[in-house]
């Protein structure tokens, strides 16, 4: 799993880091959150009427820590765009027990379906903060 910043230790990660996973395509360079006026994301807490989980996606338990029965949490922030699908470039890990349930955890998000965040009723990129629970 490639991130911006090394791995310390084996299931120990720095926090913050951004998580991409194989075969999600992201620029080299990120700046979180985007500088430009046209695409500022905007806090939760800035926003007239916050984002909402609409579907959930699909929770994928590590298979190995699944098999030794192995639970954690990882914390993770995002932005959801302005249609309530998640920006798979604005992944970034705040928190994990486990590196392996970060990129578990991406994927659930990333299927996720939201109704985006508003201003004033105009829908805005909004980055929001999420943690999923990993229980055997």
């Amino acid at each position: 799993m490639p991130v911006d910043s090394p791995t310390k230790a084996p299931g120990v990660s720095p926090v913050p880091h951004r998580i991409i996973p194989e075969g999600v395509e992201c620029p080299q360079t990120v700046l979180y959150p985007p500088a430009t006026p046209d695409t500022t994301a905007f806090t939760e807490a800035t926003v007239s009427r916050p984002p909402k989980l609409l579907k959930a996606g699909k929770r994928r338990y590590p298979p190995d820590l699944q098999a030794r029965m192995v639970g954690g949490r990882v914390q993770f922030s995002f932005i959801i765009d302005t249609l309530g699908h998640p920006e798979p470039c604005s992944f970034r890990a705040l928190y994990a027990t486990n590196t392996s349930f970060e990129v578990a955890a991406f994927w659930m998000a990333l299927g996720a379906r939201y109704r985006p965040g508003e201003i004033n009723g105009r829908p805005v990129r909004t980055m929001v903060v999420q943690a999923v629970r990993f229980n055997p």
